[in-house]
């Protein structure tokens, strides 16, 4: 074993330490090598710098994570490969705490420990006398958990690197919180109060020991412990700290106090565009919110638009992005409801949430629907739009669905049978685009994926494009036909007023468009301006 020569602890180049926040009873620094005792590269304790002296430790090397440099930001950091556990034995009162730790799940696993207040007996789950924060596979991200008291932060996959925040207070009714990257996912009760045996990190405490199973494979940074619930201002200076130190801070929601700068660490740009701040407005009106990185690709986005003087092209545009919660607020606030910011507004204010759930969306990958229940409804009646028109979506990957699927659109057979605008695959794996009249007419490939659009782009002709580029074009028979006056519906098409029950979309969309005619450019400009932003979040095809 060889110790790292200690130093003495100081505050960070920030200017900020958290000892000044009362009450700090444990601050475990992944970046301060000197923590850090190593036998040759795996971690064998782990030092406490609050001054409470609560060292974490593992004797048995095949279990001790290893200590990876410039690992996370350029900084120093822990990873566990799924069998490795760190715990000290030291009697803790739960009442009121706090925890706020940085971790990336690095491999999904269920009922795996992140951090845990270990019980003296049984298990750490059902137990007053434990507090512990495990993932959960596919099902959930997080889970919280206090006694038979749970708080969910639902997302498929792997939790990316975040910030966690747990808190609870006896004041407020025994009740616990679960934040990541400063925004609130769930509250519940929790038990009132009890005494922990330790502290556990990297995994669960089963039948009165620490279980051989269900141990996470993620990477560690920090964990800093408070033995009183922190108040919202305390709680968001840490949040912003950590942010700022381990390169999270475009993760923070655009409205936390400290997403835009920290002292010590610089600034990030705020947003500019008229339009971009309207939809963070109208989201955070809704009690949704909005990642300082998203918000700052919403607003490229908008000033890409506005450079090729297309906005007036688009009577409504949803992007179908921001954070995740359980009324998917965010992903239902258009970005676009009228050709211009201060002119009429149409449609609902957000597109009406027919049987989506929150597991349904991730904003690296879009919303996803099914095959008997699920669509959106715009609220933004077709007949609204010009004689000459465009509607799409943007497919972020390849994946062809069934026949007879409708992406997006309105049918009327009542009014008018050739009331038609919309999307519907086929049995020959196109996408059949109508606008204002029927049929196998200037299709693309449902393996297709991008920003796919039909414009009417005359009188008597249909152009579809793909990503900007002209894929066939239509001699319409369609010279008269008006627009149905119906809502147009996403993930389905609005027939006659309800959806078409072999129609729903059993895929993937990441946005979607209706609006105006454009000319070749402009969809090449439009297509650019999407494809520009969908890539910053990852989904491109």
């Amino acid at each position: 074993m060889c110790a790292m020569n200690p130093r003495l602890l100081r505050p960070l180049a920030s200017g900020f330490n958290p000892k000044s926040i009362a009450g700090l009873s444990g601050w475990w620094d992944a970046s301060d090598s000197s923590t850090i005792t190593l036998n040759s590269t795996t971690v064998s304790e782990w030092r406490d710098k609050s001054g409470a002296g609560v060292a974490l430790t593992q004797g048995t090397a095949a279990a001790q994570p290893t200590y990876q440099a410039a690992y996370v930001n350029g900084k120093n950091a822990l990873a566990f490969d799924g069998g490795d556990v760190l715990s000290a034995a030291t009697s803790v009162t739960l009442g009121d705490n706090t925890v706020i730790t940085v971790v990336r799940e690095d491999a999904a696993a269920g009922f795996s420990g992140v951090f845990s207040y270990y019980p003296p007996s049984g298990n750490d789950n059902g137990n007053a006398n434990a507090w512990l924060i495990e993932t959960r596979d596919n099902t959930a991200f997080l889970r919280l958990q206090s006694e038979n008291y749970t708080v969910d932060y639902s997302g498929a996959g792997t939790l990316p690197l975040s910030v966690i925040t747990i808190r609870r207070q006896i004041a407020a009714g025994d009740r616990q919180t679960l934040r990541t990257n400063g925004v609130t996912r769930g509250t519940s009760a929790s038990a009132s109060e009890g005494t922990a045996a330790g502290v556990l990190l990297g995994g669960r405490f089963q039948s009165g020991a620490i279980s051989v199973q269900y141990r996470s494979q993620m990477t560690l940074c920090e964990v800093l412990s408070w033995d009183r619930a922190l108040t919202l201002e305390e709680y968001q200076k840490i949040e912003g700290y950590l942010a700022w130190k381990w390169g999270l801070q475009a993760q923070l929601p655009s409205n936390h106090p400290y997403a835009y700068s920290f002292p010590g660490f610089g600034s990030q740009a705020r947003p500019d565009n008229g339009d971009a701040l309207a939809w963070e407005s109208a989201v955070y009106s809704n009690s949704g919110s909005v990642s300082v990185g998203t918000l700052a690709a919403v607003n490229t986005f908008c000033n890409a638009i506005d450079a090729a003087s297309i906005r007036d092209r688009f009577y409504r545009l949803n992007l179908f992005c921001g954070d995740s919660d359980a009324s998917l607020v965010a992903v239902r606030v258009p970005l676009y409801r009228g050709t211009s910011l201060g002119g009429t507004q149409y449609g609902n204010a957000l597109d009406t949430n027919n049987n989506f759930v929150q597991g349904d969306y991730s904003e690296s990958v879009g919303l996803t629907g099914n095959a008997t229940s699920k669509y959106l409804d715009t609220g933004f009646s077709a007949d609204i739009l010009p004689d000459m028109a465009h509607i799409g979506f943007y497919k972020p990957n390849t994946n062809a669905p069934p026949a007879s699927d409708r992406p997006i659109g309105a049918y009327s057979v009542i009014s008018d049978p050739d009331g038609i605008l919309g999307f519907r695959s086929n049995n020959s794996g196109d996408f059949t685009p109508e606008v204002r009249g029927v049929g196998a007419v200037a299709q693309i490939a449902t393996t297709s994926g991008g920003l796919l659009v039909v414009d009417r782009d005359a009188e008597t002709s249909l152009t579809t494009y793909d990503d900007g580029t002209s894929a066939a074009t239509h001699a319409s028979d369609a010279t008269g036909d008006p627009m149905p006056g119906l809502n147009i519906y996403v993930f389905n098409q609005n027939l006659d007023g309800s959806p078409i029950g072999t129609g729903y979309y059993d895929e993937t969309i990441a946005g979607y468009t209706i609006g105006a005619s454009m000319s070749a450019a402009q969809h090449t400009a439009f297509a650019a301006a999407m494809t520009a932003f969908q890539s910053s979040l990852g989904r491109t095809p």
